[in-house]
């Protein structure tokens, strides 16, 4: 929270940080605070500026953008832009940045030990030379501290799993001793009990090296539970600002409320999820005014003559809005009607006993599945567990070692699949897409497949996922993460497939991003009639959108019910655990 006396306090700043680009101003006069030992969570949808105010504050923006402004850290100030000499002389023990992929904070060409030691030779090497054998053992120290063995050190990054490699990232970036640790959703890759044994880590790490920490995140649960503080940022500017457990419970902004109402309920399946309509603007494409009247049904006149600035508001909070007289309590949706049974006709697929293994490994130990048609059936489980091989089983990508599967009865092979059977919509809609063909040639190509009797138009199919037709001449990196994901369904929807598969396909995107997109899901499944094979970590995404569940540990189905009935009353320790993780 700004204001004069705890800034005072504060031992890390940043003073009217604006970054800007090509187009504009991308963060803009953005000013905050953090005493060591406190953690500041920053939430807000993609296109933000989260991701660039952590960039910016530790020196790392990439080429082509600009900060002006302020940034102190444990006396320390640098003014923005900074010299690359004020620069090594923060980063590394004043702040270090830990990335959401391990796999870009990490080469994976070198051992991990290896990245380890060389932060603490660049940290050791400004006090005192040390000894190979006592950098060993500082690397060793540093592993054990983030709960890994020692053998870590001589692994690459590729050879461990997601929650390990997390971990080794850590115990690199914590070498340095940093006064501030900026973590950049540091646990959207990971299912949740490795989400709380990171978070956790991080916070016993805190408490022990008494540093402060900045949490980016649009998980806003994982944020309610381990952050002091929060700024909620829209367009590049800061629009609530406050004591987190006042700001999550009773926001005032209409956009902070309207973030926590997209937030699925673990409780209860809703008929519909709040979203918020529209999209972040772009920089130089911002309305004049308010940058969120336009998607905000409190909006007045006064909202689009003029901007409103940062003031305090009551808990010791700061908000940025001509309206708001108070708490914002939306309406809930209507709950689902959960009595809901499986029918006893003949499934569209079932696998039975699938076996898969890789150099030797198991990963499948004769797993069986049912989907009948109609129906959306989720698959959970902790990373590695086995969902994802499951999936590239059942959709030709990889060939069990020994079991089957069957699509109405008849054995599936790579060679009797067809496009309009099975198809997948994947977790990164980045990856899906090529980057250098329009979004109308990408669809038109996935069209070709098609062997349905009700063949669509492109133009058919942009409207399906509820993109203008204009969008056939942009290019994926025109578009916004969920705007991607749509393109993505579109083409998947493109030859009239039964089966849908969601492999972990909402895990990367924020919250209101993903409401519209399990909206947009559910639609699909009513108007076309299509069942879906829904794969996620996210248990609160299951719950809205699947009828039945399978829970899968290390390649083994350990529980299956209906999903009401599995996460209201589990059977299982794991499938408790799994909950438990998400609960706390």
């Amino acid at each position: 929270m700004i204001v004069a006396e705890r800034a005072e306090r504060a031992e890390v700043r940043a003073e009217s940080l604006t970054v800007t680009g090509p187009a504009g101003d991308i963060v803009r006069d953005l000013s905050f605070s953090i005493r060591l030992g406190q953690t500041l969570g920053i939430v807000g949808e993609s296109g933000s500026g989260k991701s660039l105010t952590a960039k910016a504050v530790s020196g790392l923006l990439p080429a082509g953008l600009h900060a002006t402004g302020t940034v102190a850290i444990a006396g320390t100030d640098v003014a923005l832009p900074g010299s690359p000499q004020a620069w090594r002389k923060l980063r590394g023990a004043g702040v270090t940045l830990l990335l959401q992929d391990p796999f870009t904070s990490l080469s994976p060409v070198h051992r991990c030990g290896d990245q380890i030691a060389w932060t603490l030779q660049a940290r050791i090497g400004r006090q005192a030379k040390g000894t190979r054998k006592e950098i060993r053992a500082k690397v060793i120290q540093h592993l054990d501290e983030v709960n890994l063995p020692a053998i870590v050190a001589r692994r690459y990054p590729g050879e461990l799993s997601g929650g390990m490699r997390q971990r080794a990232a850590i115990a690199a970036a914590l070498a340095a001793s940093p006064r501030l640790l900026i973590a950049d959703e540091p646990t959207t890759a990971l299912d949740a009990s490795n989400q709380k044994d990171v978070l956790e880590l991080l916070a016993s790490l805190q408490r022990e090296h008494g540093m402060a920490m900045v949490l980016i995140s649009h998980d806003l649960g994982l944020v309610r539970g381990v952050t002091d503080e929060v700024l909620v940022m829209y367009a590049g500017l800061a629009v609530e600002q406050g004591p987190t457990a006042a700001v999550l419970s009773k926001p005032v902004h209409p956009y902070t409320a309207g973030l926590q109402a997209s937030d699925p309920p673990m409780d209860r399946r809703l008929q519909r999820l709040i979203v918020i309509p529209g999209r972040v603007p772009e920089p130089g494409r911002r309305p004049a005014g308010c940058s969120f009247a336009d998607r905000c049904s409190m909006a007045s006149a006064a909202c689009r003559r003029a901007e409103p600035r940062l003031e305090p508001a009551a808990d010791g909070r700061a908000v940025a809005c001509f309206n708001s007289r108070g708490p914002i309590a939306l309406a809930a949706p209507a709950a689902v009607d959960e009595r809901w049974q499986r029918g006893d006709d003949a499934p569209l697929l079932r696998a039975h006993h699938v076996v898969k293994s890789f150099a030797g490994q198991l990963a499948l130990h004769g797993v069986s599945i049912e989907v009948h048609n109609g129906e959306s059936v989720g698959i959970v489980g902790e990373s590695g567990s086995g969902k994802t091989t499951l999936a590239r089983c059942i959709a030709g990508l990889e060939r069990p070692d020994s079991g089957e599967i069957l699509y109405r009865g008849t054995t599936l092979t790579r060679e009797r699949r067809t496009a309009n059977q099975i198809q997948v919509v994947f977790q990164d809609p980045y990856s899906a897409l090529n980057p250098k063909m329009r979004i109308g040639a990408a669809i038109a190509e996935a069209l070709r497949t098609s062997r349905s009797e009700r063949p669509r138009t492109v133009a058919d199919l942009l409207d399906m996922v509820g993109l203008p037709a204009a969008f056939v001449r942009r290019y994926p990196s025109e578009l916004s993460g969920g705007e991607r994901q749509r393109v993505a369904i579109a083409r998947s929807l493109a030859p009239d497939p039964e089966l849908l598969i969601c492999d972990e396909s909402v895990s990367a995107l924020d919250v209101s991003v993903q409401a519209q997109i399990l909206n947009l899901l559910s639609d699909l499944r009513q108007e076309l009639g299509l069942s879906l094979l829904f794969i996620s970590h996210d248990l609160a995404v299951v719950r809205q959108i699947s009828d039945a569940i399978y829970v899968i540990q290390a390649g083994r189905i350990v529980e299956s019910g209906l999903t009401r009935d599995v996460l209201r009353a589990p059977r299982q320790g794991y499938t408790r655990r799994l909950i438990t993780a998400v609960s706390q």
